[in-house]
């Protein structure tokens, strides 16, 4: 490839970068951006569109690199993700000083996008990442647009491994850690295991990013929830399933059933709805609605929930995780 033509697409990159973590940048700006660090980096790809598959593992699916591409499309998303990192990135500078801090993306995809775009804000001696996937044509495209934007001195490996599994090596302390495999309500993907496995072994004063996952169950109207604003609503806050951070990563209890009662008096017969809401770091957070990640998912095995039923949510862990719910009075 030409100089002049790579030096274009480093610009762009940088441009693209620049926009994606300006916190005063409107919805329009986020979404134009998401949309060209998509194109730059299809343009410049070598693996072939419609080839991929998801990988079935024991602790969820891992979606396939041409999925885990078009994640970038969901700009909020990207924006608040890249944003919190830029965040954690400076915090943990100040956690430890005068040191290359070391950070695990864990699940890439082939465009590596957190990565990328945070590599164009620091140098070498400040950050070195091991990019981690299980699909080696997401680590080969990867390490091929590391390389194309003159940026392979910030990434010290690329693995190929599952992340609920990986063990970090001893030789270096593992700084911070970062893992965006995840849907809606933690259901399929394998986020739960990848947090379970990896907090653990930053080190001390070590950062996970997203910060906490919060599922919460509502009963809700389901036309009214989608179809009316804000104020014109149903719901009726049940409470929290599950607050996934670094600290109940490693409590045993984490999968333990969470049981709720619904109000004796119910003039309507709702759905249960779960609600999840992301901090990335600090407060940067994916609130209800702003991607596809917090978009509320209706429990529709439940159907409709009448007044004093008893309801029990556990979050199974296997090869499809998410949440297991039944009711434990008043069958329907």
């Amino acid at each position: 490839m030409p100089y002049e033509s790579i030096a274009t697409e480093q610009t762009q990159l940088h441009e693209i970068a620049a926009q994606l973590l300006n916190p005063a940048s409107d919805i329009a700006q986020l979404s134009a951006a998401a949309n060209a660090f998509y194109d730059l980096c299809t343009v410049l790809s070598t693996w072939k569109v419609g080839e991929s598959k998801a990988t079935q593992l024991p602790s969820g699916k891992a979606i396939s690199p041409e999925d885990a591409a078009r994640c970038i499309q969901d700009f909020m998303r990207t924006a608040k993700f890249l944003q919190g990192l830029e965040a954690a990135i400076h915090d943990a500078q100040q956690r430890f000083p005068d040191t290359p801090l070391q950070i695990l993306y864990a699940g890439c995809g082939p465009f590596a996008p957190l990565a990328l775009a945070i590599s164009t804000r620091f140098s070498p001696a400040e950050i070195q990442f091991t990019l981690l996937d299980i699909h080696p044509e997401s680590l080969d495209n990867a390490q091929h647009l590391f390389q194309t934007f003159g940026l392979n001195d910030r990434v010290a490996d690329f693995l190929l491994a599952d992340a609920a599994t990986f063990q970090w090596p001893e030789l270096h302390p593992l700084h911070l850690v970062v893992t965006e495999t995840m849907q809606c309500a933690l259901d399929k993907e394998p986020q739960v295991a990848i947090t379970q496995n990896l907090a653990p072994q930053l080190c001390e004063g070590g950062i996970l990013v997203p910060e906490n996952i919060r599922v919460e169950a509502i009963l809700c109207i389901a036309a009214q929830e989608f179809l009316t604003e804000d104020d014109q609503k149903f719901r009726i806050p049940l409470g929290v399933l599950m607050n996934l951070n670094k600290t109940s990563a490693s409590d045993s209890e984490l999968n333990r059933a969470v049981v709720f009662k619904a109000p004796e008096q119910m003039a309507e017969q709702p759905h249960c709805l779960l609600f999840t809401t992301i901090t990335v770091f600090g407060d940067l957070v994916l609130n209800e609605y702003e991607s596809g990640l917090t978009y509320p998912k209706t429990v529709y095995e439940l159907g409709r929930i009448q007044a004093g039923n008893v309801l029990e949510f556990r979050y199974q862990l296997d090869g499809a995780p998410g949440f297991r719910c039944r009711f434990l009075n008043n069958e329907n």
